[in-house]
């Protein structure tokens, strides 16, 4: 999991300031970035003894808001809008909240592969939802084993051997926070302006939820000449 180190400026031009409605006070910098060193970090205590996370490596809950207009290719030609990307396709799937709980992304990325024919590998942008850190490492993990491909998912070789270099390079919900029901714009803004800043094609978003849900979607750069 990366852990920004950035500040809000330059990265994210789809953010604005907003401002208080009591005092009028503008708010343009996010108070819950954290601008962590890997060094801080490792000092951090586990939160159970014997366990791995720490207040360092678990997102954090935050205020937050966002809006994105998307739209069918029909009403983008007849109100003349220019699209920055399309989402297609898209996988839901579900696990056992006992033995699968967070590995939701793992299995809609299965699916995205297995049913829809995407290869995840060649994705150009990952923007994953970060739980925890542990729970990102047991993503790579899974997908990248043969055992679980073939226990779970009935594959004789392993679903996709991700780039770690790939992901949220621009910072998680770890690193940024977390805002309840907008957190999942962020992942597509963010996957939508790398795409457009490293030049790439192909970007994939996923994430899990609570009760072992998880969602995948490809998101295709457009560009202007066509």
């Amino acid at each position: 999991a990366v852990v920004s180190t950035q500040s809000t400026g330059g990265k994210f031009p789809f953010m604005c300031s907003v401002q208080h409605c009591k005092t009028n006070e503008t708010v343009s910098t996010d108070g819950t970035l954290r601008r962590w060193t890997r060094e801080k970090m490792s000092k951090r205590r586990p939160v159970l003894r014997g366990g791995t996370v720490t207040i360092a490596t678990a997102n954090q809950p935050c205020d937050g808001a966002a809006v994105c207009l998307i739209a069918s290719e029909r009403a983008a030609e007849r109100f003349n809008l220019t699209p920055r990307a399309e989402l297609s396709p898209v996988s839901f799937a579900a696990c056992s909240p006992r033995t699968d709980l967070l590995l939701g992304t793992t299995h809609s990325l299965a699916r995205l592969k297995l049913e829809k024919g995407v290869d995840v590998e060649k994705a150009d942008v990952l923007e994953f939802y970060e739980g925890f850190g542990g729970e990102i490492l047991s993503q790579i993990a899974a997908l990248s084993s043969p055992l679980y491909a073939q226990k779970v998912f009935d594959q004789d070789t392993c679903i996709a051997n991700l780039d770690i270099d790939k992901i949220n390079q621009w910072g998680g919900t770890i690193g940024l926070g977390h805002p309840f029901g907008a957190t999942g714009i962020r992942l597509l803004l963010h996957a939508v302006g790398r795409l457009e800043e490293e030049d790439g094609e192909l970007g994939i978003v996923a994430g899990c939820a609570g009760g072992g849900q998880g969602a995948a979607f490809t998101v295709s750069r457009t560009r202007a000449d066509g």
